[in-house]
């Protein structure tokens, strides 16, 4: 290029705009610090400076004449008529490198001046509605012999190249300047897309992605924790995709989004399920607008199969498939799904085993195979050798344009800066003989539907690209169309969750097993706690809000115990050996409970062999009659247990106090025997003394006889 050939004051570094902030503080600090009495001044200027913005309402999206417009909305407390813009134009950008570079303000070697204009005063400026400027530029195509000076009130821009070979994508600077003393205030960056020559006669097909309930929107509770906020935002987001009916367009539509919004009681709520309803029964293979398959929550595939817990992805697409049909009244999308996170060996084996054939997949983990993006789908293969092909075509997800939706700066900027890297990509090879395309799925819906406006139309009315459905980019893009190689590996299996997370879950899934034996009727419980741990499996939770969801089935079952209790005495009293003990047992509980009734005690004798046996608890006093010997008489003691069906997990323990006034016939033969026993024993020892007695007195001499 002739930039060389320009005048040096157009060779110039490319000034950021906070360079030129942090500039004119650091002036007004040392001309404060010099001169006291200049402090208030300076500290009001840059007071003023940091209240001063400009940004960009809209542009022309692509360049195709000798004119392009732009709209900026001004704030500054500095008086208009002080105000000025200046447009400076840098050279083309070669790579999307130099593009990402030039977009975060800072400039690559290769990157210099091509033109500017004078201030343009804003007072010189239309005002389109309230505050709205409108600044028209001239686009010229000239080389550095044919720039000519022209006047204030016709601003232009030259492009340094050859007629038919402007083709491309030029950083455009625009800054606010302080004209009493020529100070830039603010500025931002925009692109010049300039398509008026020959841009080729493929177009670059755009695949837009929009994820709806990307983040939880269900507590651990089943109840919806969607706000006002939330709810419009998704209602003006699928306002922008109903005016715009023939945008192709893909919704990746997470069910537990869908359970959040039947919960929500508020009017736009309804409407959004109204809408998403609405597309759900309009989708066909030709379609605008097209759903994914997708799981209950964002799962990640590599974490669930090292916690042992693969057969979880069939669960998570089962519940969404229950939940999309009966909350959209449509049969749920199958083909193509959406990983969130890489896929490992373990996850592609997932996939094939539920016919997934299609898979988006992000591109974390990927060789760089080379400086072009990846613009086509290629077959997925298992990275461990030996492993046969798996079936399943990915294509890969382009990170960098999904960075746009993430707001930080204007929707409109945002939007068209989006356009500008589309712009980008395809000028990496604006000639190829086959047809490319690229995904974009971000990681949430942007929050603003001026973005997603501006993004339908400008890929609506571009020579170079065109919005394209997920499906279409599969049908069309042949693999390995950019030249890249028509097969990718996928990543080895990595993952180590921790001992808690998988501990964690596993019970979890244990206590709803349990949950299922001992409420089966009750399928409002068993679904929100078979829901909160599918919750628990979404991918980049926090440990404290998976340990909330992890917690649910228990928490059920708490409740279940709480809702159990013993009625009449604690205490029972026995006036026969044997008899039936009553027992009540109270059960508060909503629906049926099905447990095991237990009892044993280690001094009474309950039924022939022990007692247990299964009993359903209404939601009523249930009586029980216990068979029950009393040994002896006295003070006892039995347990009663209510175990249940699954897991012998015990809800319920209470301790009975018997008392025995019974008699015994075996005691009572007993002590009669040993009553026997003891007068036997006393008269035989009588008549033993007694004879001893005798029998001395006999042997003594009388007292006459020893006279």
């Amino acid at each position: 290029m002739a930039c060389s050939q320009l005048p040096n004051a157009a060779i110039a570094t490319r000034p950021a705009p906070a360079t030129f902030l942090a500039r004119t503080l650091a002036v007004a600090l040392v001309v404060a610090g010099i001169v006291g009495l200049a402090v208030p001044t300076a500290s009001s200027a840059a007071a003023r400076r940091v209240r001063t913005s400009v940004a960009l309402v809209s542009q022309t999206y692509w360049v195709t004449g000798a004119s392009m417009s732009l709209a900026l909305a001004v704030r500054s407390p500095t008086p208009k008529a002080d105000l000025g813009i200046k447009l400076t134009v840098y050279s083309r950008l070669t790579s999307r490198y130099a593009f990402i570079q030039s977009e975060s303000g800072r400039q690559t070697p290769s990157e210099l001046v091509l033109d500017s204009t004078p201030i343009i005063p804003l007072r010189a400026l239309p005002v389109s509605g309230t505050s709205t400027l409108e600044v028209g530029v001239h686009i010229r195509v000239a080389t550095s012999a044919s720039l000519k000076p022209r006047g204030l009130g016709s601003p232009g821009l030259a492009l340094d190249c050859p007629a038919l070979d402007c083709d491309g994508v030029y950083p455009l600077d625009v800054t606010l300047v302080d004209t009493s003393n020529d100070t830039p205030l603010h500025s931002f960056t925009t692109f010049l897309v300039y398509v008026a020559g020959e841009p080729g006669s493929i177009p670059l097909r755009v695949a837009l992605i929009l994820p709806f309930g990307a983040a939880p929107a269900l507590d651990a509770a089943g109840s919806s924790t969607l706000t006002a906020q939330q709810t419009g935002l998704l209602a003006r987001i699928l306002a922008s995709i109903q005016n715009d009916p023939d945008s192709q367009l893909t919704l990746e539509v997470y069910p537990q989004l869908l359970l959040a919004l039947a919960e929500d009681p508020s009017p736009r709520a309804a409407r959004v399920l109204a809408e998403l309803r609405a597309l759900a029964k309009q989708q066909n293979p030709a379609g605008a607008v097209e759903f994914l398959e997708a799981p209950f929550t964002p799962v990640n595939l590599d974490t669930l199969d090292s916690a042992g817990l693969g057969g979880e992805l069939h669960v998570q697409l089962a519940r969404a498939a229950q939940v999309f049909k009966a909350v959209l009244s449509a049969a749920a999308p199958r083909g193509v799904y959406l990983s969130t996170t890489p896929i490992d060996d373990a996850g592609l084996k997932d996939l094939a085993g539920e016919h997934v054939v299609h898979t988006v997949i992000p591109d974390t983990g990927l060789p760089v195979i080379s400086s072009m993006s990846r613009t086509s789908p290629a077959s997925l293969s298992p990275s461990s050798s030996g492993s046969s092909a798996s079936g399943i075509t990915a294509v890969v997800a382009d990170s960098a344009l999904a960075t746009h939706f993430a707001g930080g700066v204007g929707p409109a900027l945002a939007a068209h800066r989006f356009l500008a890297e589309v712009a980008q990509i395809y000028f990496e090879e604006p000639f190829g003989p086959q047809a490319r395309g690229v995904v974009v799925a971000p990681a949430a819906i942007p929050n603003s539907s001026v973005f997603l406006s501006d993004l339908f139309e400008g890929l609506e009315s571009s020579p170079i690209a065109q919005p394209a459905t997920v499906a279409s980019i599969f049908s069309t893009v042949p693999p390995g169309a950019d030249g890249s190689p028509s097969h990718l590996v996928a990543v080895p299996d990595h993952a180590s969750p921790s001992y808690q997370f998988v501990s964690s879950l596993k019970d979890a899934l244990a206590t709803v097993a349990t949950i299922e034996s001992i409420a089966p009727s009750d399928t409002g419980l068993t679904s929100r706690v078979e829901d909160a741990v599918l919750l628990a499996e979404t991918s980049g939770l926090g440990q404290q809000t998976w340990s909330r969801y992890a917690a649910a089935p228990l928490a059920a079952v708490r409740q279940i115990e709480h809702d159990i209790s013993i009625a009449g005495t604690k205490t029972i009293t026995l006036t026969q050996q044997r008899a039936n003990v009553p027992i009540t047992i109270v059960s508060t509980f909503p629906s049926p409970i099905h447990v095991i009734l237990e009892l044993w005690s280690s001094t009474l004798v309950i039924a022939a062999s022990g007692y247990s046996r299964p009993v359903t608890l209404a939601h009523k006093n249930s009586p029980f009659e216990i068979p029950v010997t009393a040994r002896t008489s006295g003070v006892s003691t039995f347990t009663i247990e209510l175990v249940s069906p699954r897991g012998g997990l015990v809800l319920f323990q209470h301790v009975y106090t018997v008392r025995s006034t019974a008699f015994s016939i075996v005691a009572v033969a007993l002590s009669l025997a040993a009553l026997i026993v003891l007068a036997l024993w006393w008269l035989r020892s009588h008549f033993r003394r007694k004879f001893r007695r005798t029998h001395r007195a006999a042997a003594e001499p009388s007292p006459a006889n020893q006279g």
